[in-house]
């Protein structure tokens, strides 16, 4: 199922987690709001199973982490300040990549 909210939901949760060596659910609420993203409780509590069942996030103990380092060097690697930015306004055409 195709899902273009959840999609970006995901990629938003990375771009705002990927330079955090750990976090919690918590924490990524928190930073949801300050971001100014709003998004249902219920999608953010989704989206971190679907980048586990990705292998993009590991949850230990309660905090998520991103298992392959390679994946975090080429988020990184992409300006993911950037990437955030043009996640605030979907409608808009996405910024070239570098």
């Amino acid at each position: 199922m195709d899902d273009p909210e959840a999609s970006r939901l995901d990629r938003v949760i990375v771009y705002l987690t990927v330079r955090k060596d750990t976090f919690t659910r918590a924490e990524l609420a928190e930073s949801l709001r300050t971001s100014g993203f709003a998004f249902p409780a219920e999608a953010v509590r989704r989206s971190p199973a679907r980048l586990e069942l990705a292998f993009l996030l590991k949850a230990t103990d309660g905090r998520y982490s991103y298992p392959v380092p390679l994946f975090r060097k080429l988020v990184l690697s992409q300006d993911p300040e950037a990437s955030l930015e043009d996640e605030r306004h979907p409608s808009a055409p996405r910024s070239p990549a570098a």
